[in-house]
């Protein structure tokens, strides 16, 4: 018997008392700006990164704060219903909360925050501290809380004959009634299932893995040409943060979410195309923060009109609009097949089936007696 790794019930439940308390946190920035908000959509177009302040005042939260709060809620579920993914959804909501959290601990402490935002930046660099510390101990809780545990054993099943179109040959003498030849009799139910399935699984991981990397590398190009475009020092401003660039209190800089996004989907691409069991997590978190980054350029572009002029603009404008459009479509289609992916690698933790084999020859078949026999 092999053995695998998963957490103990204990460390499940402590990791989904610590997601749920940041996903409660992050909520409750959200529901304080709703509340702020001369209009609720106000908070919306905020988030889509369009220069409007709710009530006047700077926002706590933004759009990785929605993505955040997700992740983390799913986390929360995942560790208290499924013991074999427990770990990857807690890694991965810990990873990105540790990454999305980060830039907060020195933009926050800056003279520059903006007058209307002083009143809660206190508050503000308190969540970013504590998510800080809350993502760490989800990190260190999927890596160090696992325990060994032996799988269930292997079991073959009943006998699987191929019959030779006359039935299968029994016991007392004679011949079962016939069927079709070369039918598999005698199997467990849903035998060859799994051989059947197992061509569209291998599809489902090469087509998630090829719209993950084509995600990472969309996100990396516009950030490589900005970089170029921008120069160092703005770059620098746009990755590190800055006055002009800081529109919510917990906003992470615009290439900081960028690179964490090429960094989440890669790693999700590697864990799928190695048939990880933890491939399912990252790769649904990424897909949705790509999925958020798309909905939120393509509301922004409607805002603004810009596909009333769509032919008309310049060829890095149009690049941009339908580098939007892919990221919604490409996010939300890996969501889809995220949800697809097997549980397990193939053959782990399944059955030993045997092959079918040929009957033993028997008699040949009766012939029809004469007529008054």
């Amino acid at each position: 018997m092999g053995q695998r790794r998963t957490l103990a019930r204990g460390t499940r439940v402590l990791g989904a008392l610590l997601c749920g308390l940041l996903a409660l946190t992050g909520l409750g920035w959200t529901v304080r700006d709703l509340a702020a908000a001369a209009e609720p959509g106000h908070l919306w177009w905020s988030w889509a990164g369009l220069p409007v302040r709710p009530g006047g005042d700077v926002p706590v939260t933004s759009l990785t704060d929605l993505f955040l709060c997700t992740v983390q809620a799913a986390a929360c579920v995942t560790a208290l219903r499924s013991r074999r993914s427990a770990a990857a959804a807690l890694a991965a909501a810990g990873a990105a909360t540790v990454a999305l959290r980060l830039p907060g601990l020195w933009i926050l402490r800056r003279d520059e925050v903006p007058p209307s935002g002083a009143g809660l930046r206190d508050a503000a660099l308190l969540t970013a501290a504590g998510g800080l510390l809350l993502g760490l101990a989800l990190v260190l809780l999927a890596a160090l809380g696992r325990r060994a545990v032996p799988d269930g054993p292997v079991t073959t099943g009943p006998e699987v004959y191929v019959t030779s179109g006359f039935g299968p040959f029994t016991p007392g003498g004679g011949y079962a009634p016939p069927v079709s030849f070369g039918a598999a009799v005698g199997g467990p139910a849903g035998y060859g299932d799994g051989e059947r399935s197992r061509p569209r699984g291998t599809a489902v991981r090469a087509a998630t893995a090829v719209l993950l990397t084509a995600l990472a590398a969309a996100g990396a190009g516009w950030q490589v040409h900005r970089w170029r475009e921008w120069g160092s020092d703005t770059y620098a401003r746009q990755l590190t943060g800055g006055p002009r660039e800081l529109h919510a209190l917990l906003q992470p800089p615009a290439a900081w979410t960028a690179w964490t996004a090429v960094a989440l989907a890669l790693a999700a691409a590697v864990a799928v195309v190695a048939r990880a069991v933890s491939a399912r997590p990252p790769a649904g978190a990424a897909g949705a923060l790509f999925l958020l980054l798309g909905v939120a350029a393509f509301s922004a572009q409607l805002r603004v009109r810009l596909y009333d002029r769509l032919f008309s603009l310049p060829a890095e404008q149009l690049l941009e609009v339908l580098t939007g459009l892919f990221l919604l479509f490409a996010g939300a289609l890996v969501l889809l097949l995220t949800a697809s992916l097997p549980r397990e690698p193939s053959g782990a933790g399944e059955a030993a089936v045997p092959a079918p084999r040929a009957l033993p020859p028997g008699p040949p078949p009766p012939s029809p007696r004469p007529p008054g026999w």
